[in-house]
Order: structure tokens, then sequence, then C-alpha cells
């Protein structure tokens, strides 16, 4: 199978999108105690050491998709989609609370048309 094809099978698998969602709820939860606390907080430092987990499991099981040939259980489409926009939604409001609106206005349109794009496929 050629790596590209393999790629894309691995980033639209289940593991993938759910680690990506986790990901994100993670580094909210990083940025919401700094943005109230201006400090490490408990919270922010169980937020951080899941996401490192999480990252690193993850990393681990594509480097293992990859090096045996291995082929995961794709997402349907539609929960696929589901699970983007939430992700794409926490991206935004990561990137609101830690750099302010104007760069998350910037990002904006790429998230409208990667959401366009994915549902051209249904």
């Amino acid at each position: 199978m050629l790596i590209r094809t393999q790629l894309k099978t691995i980033f639209n698998s289940w593991t993938s999108e759910i680690s990506i969602f986790l990901t994100m709820c993670c580094l909210i939860s990083i940025a919401w105690q700094f943005k109230i606390y201006h400090c490490w907080t408990e919270i922010g430092i169980a937020s951080a050491i899941i996401e490192g987990v999480i990252l690193t499991s993850w990393m681990i099981w594509a480097a293992y998709i990859i090096f045996f040939g291995k082929t995961p259980n794709t997402m349907p489409l539609k929960s696929r989609l589901i699970v983007e926009a939430a992700s794409g939604t926490l991206l935004l409001a990561w990137l609101w609370i830690t750099n302010g609106p104007l760069f998350a206005m910037i990002w904006l349109p790429f998230m409208i048309w990667l959401s366009y794009r994915n549902l051209k496929e249904l």
C-alpha cells in the first residue's frame, strides 16, 4: 500500500479522529486554566499529562500501522464529519482563548472550506 494511501487511512480512522478530539479538549482545558489563573494549576497539569499520553500512544499506534502494513478501521463519513466539526470548533475556541479573535478568524475560512469539502463527499 502506498504511504499516501496509508496515511489517509490512518487519519480517517476511529483512533485518529478521537485522539484529535481529545487533544483539542485538553488544549482547551490548559488554555482556560492559564486564562483564568495565569499559572499552571492541577487541572492544567493533568490535562497536559493526558494530552502527552494521548499523542504518544497515537504516534506509537500509527508507527505500528505503517511498519506492519495493517489497515485500521475507518470512521464512517457522517460520524467523521461530526467529530471533525467538533474538533474544528474546539480549535477555533483554543485559538480565540490563546491568541485572540483575529488569529482565530484567520483560520475560519480554512475550517469552512474543509467542512464544505467533507460535505461534498456525502
